[in-house]
């Protein structure tokens, strides 16, 4: 495994020799949505120092609070991994899961408003909460003989069990102090300019809209409503003193079950009103070739893994609320196993997120775009096989206290329009925008 940034960063979470070890230990728990294992977790002063959230449109979610251990993204990753995970005492069928997030570029300089989150861990949660719709369990990681992690559990479980609906929410309302349109339409012109002298043939544009709320958000809250209104969507979070990045994406990055490797091109959109939106898209030339550079970059980073890759031959139209997209699944078998970590890095970024070529297209990225962090990058867990899953990390926003930072982006190649790829940017976020309104007591303001 390869988890070495430009700019190291320290290595936590291996366990000292004077430490005693984690004890894993899975318990029933009642049945909820993770939104609202969150909100029963969530102090009475409304705090939550650290807590995560994986939920896909289908197979187990995932919610987990405190931190047991943490590893971080560093050249002794591997290493640490191996040693945490040889220490653990696991009881039953528990099994130890680390959830958490990668940067869209790990030697870029995001800014210190990233700080809280990390430059890039993965963490294994004090009490993690699964449920797969019929069933929950929480699993407990506490050092061998502390009696206090059941003990602080107990309350949580019991205010889980008594309101398993949506998380109550704090009413407030919230100003967009500012869109960046000028300066996308800008960057979008300027990619256009680099397209016709040949130095891309693609290049991502993101925009950012900052956000000013009246109060606090409960991230429980938001994930809850985007349950709601995305529902073929991933949902994820990260919370950290205070911070919280939080989303729901359309966008499988990779999935590994033992040798069984997963992954999805989503690239070439069309606004779902549109009168015959699916066959406009399965015909445009535009969004074609656009899909195309993320299937072949998708393809390329793995058949030197696999001994068998299926690529579908054509592109199916994936509709979502607002929006469609071109997509295609690809499917491979591994020559050998390989950490879903080590996958991850290995297809990312790809041309979805970043641009063709992947070089020139990263340094207009960091040169125009310092502040994507967290955005547009890796999320996901894995487990002590290296199985796992992560979701490339797109309509998203990262929150503190009264500010709040959205983001979306549009593939830009021979043939976009600046003004097309706005509105498409503006639909993207409209996933957050729309639920966010859906929590606030009152419309959400134009400055």
């Amino acid at each position: 495994m390869n988890l070495e940034p430009a700019r190291p960063t320290p290595s936590v979470g291996a366990l000292a020799p004077s430490a005693a070890p984690l004890t894993l230990v899975e318990l029933p728990a009642p049945l909820a949505t993770p939104e609202a294992f969150l909100a029963a977790a969530t102090g009475p002063d409304g705090t939550l120092d650290t807590a995560l959230l994986y939920a896909p449109p289908t197979g187990p979610a995932l919610a987990g609070v405190g931190i047991a251990a943490t590893l971080t993204a560093g050249p002794t990753f591997t290493a640490d991994a191996r040693a945490l995970l040889a220490a653990l005492a696991v009881t039953g069928a528990a099994t130890p899961r680390f959830v958490g997030a990668l940067p869209f570029a790990p030697d870029a300089q995001a800014g210190p408003e990233w700080d809280a989150l990390g430059a890039g861990r993965f963490i294994l949660p004090r009490w993690l909460y699964r449920t797969d719709g019929t069933r929950a369990t929480v699993t407990i990681a506490a050092r061998t003989g502390d009696a206090h992690a059941r003990a602080a559990l107990a309350p949580v479980l019991t205010r889980l069990a008594a309101a398993p609906t949506a998380p109550a929410h704090r009413p407030a309302r919230a100003q967009v102090t500012d869109d960046d349109a000028a300066g996308f339409r800008a960057r979008v012109c300027a990619i256009l300019e680099l397209v016709a002298a040949g130095r891309l043939a693609k290049a991502v544009a993101a925009r950012r809209v900052r956000l000013l709320l009246a109060a606090p958000l409960a991230p429980a809250a938001l994930l809850g409503q985007l349950a709601k209104t995305q529902p073929g969507c991933t949902r994820f979070a990260l919370l950290s003193s205070g911070v919280c990045f939080l989303g729901a994406t359309p966008e499988l990055l990779v999935r590994r079950r033992g040798l069984t490797v997963e992954t999805e091109a989503l690239a070439g959109s069309i606004a779902v009103s549109a009168a015959g939106h699916a066959a406009q898209l399965a015909l445009s030339e535009k969004d074609l070739r656009e899909h195309a550079h993320v299937v072949g970059a998708l393809a390329a980073a793995l058949a030197p893994r696999c001994t068998a890759l299926d690529v579908a031959a054509t592109p199916h139209v994936r509709t979502l609320p607002g929006l469609a997209h071109l997509a295609t699944a690809i499917t491979g078998r591994l020559a050998a196993p390989a950490h879903i970590v080590d996958l991850a890095l290995a297809l990312h970024p790809t041309p979805a997120t970043s641009g063709v070529p992947a070089a020139a297209a990263l340094e207009l990225v960091a040169r125009t775009e310092p502040w994507r962090g967290l955005y547009a990058g890796p999320f996901g867990w894995f487990d002590a096989d290296g199985d796992g899953e992560f979701v490339v990390a797109l309509r998203s926003g990262r929150f503190c206290e009264r500010e709040a930072e959205l983001y979306a982006g549009a593939g830009i190649v021979a043939g976009s329009d600046p003004d097309r790829e706005f509105d498409e940017t503006t639909l993207k976020l409209g996933a957050l925008l729309g639920a966010l309104e859906g929590v606030l007591d009152g419309e959400l303001e134009r400055a």
